[in-house]
């Protein structure tokens, strides 16, 4: 279900659109499956949290459309960003708004496009 979420977002619009709303689903599945997406980051658990998990391919790859190359470390930053938001939506208690979360990742993504020029 998470990989499919995933790549349905990543499915339609430019690079930066496809990134921003792979991130969005990330938040949206986390928040609408709180207890499987515990479970997949849980100690011990298989997936996702591998690097070379499909789910983390399509954010990669996703990256590398953007930048031109391979870039682990806007790679990472994007899947922190995404997680740190679920993880504060799931156990702070912060309620993000689909606009807060997709201007969060807009800004993200600007940034890491500036980077690579």
């Amino acid at each position: 279900m998470f990989l499919d979420a995933l790549s349905a977002a990543d499915a339609e619009g430019s690079d930066a659109e496809r990134l921003v709303a792979q991130g969005a689903a990330y938040v949206d599945f986390a928040c609408a499956h709180p207890a499987l997406f515990r479970a997949m980051f849980a100690r011990g658990a298989a997936a996702p949290k591998q690097p070379d998990a499909p789910a983390f391919a399509i954010l990669t790859g996703r990256v590398a459309a953007l930048v031109g190359a391979e870039d682990a470390v806007a790679s990472l930053g994007c899947w922190a960003i995404v997680h740190g938001m679920a993880t504060l939506a799931l156990d702070g208690g912060l309620t993000l708004e689909p606009a807060q979360v997709r201007a969060v990742l807009r800004t993200y993504v600007a940034g890491i496009v500036a980077g690579a020029r």
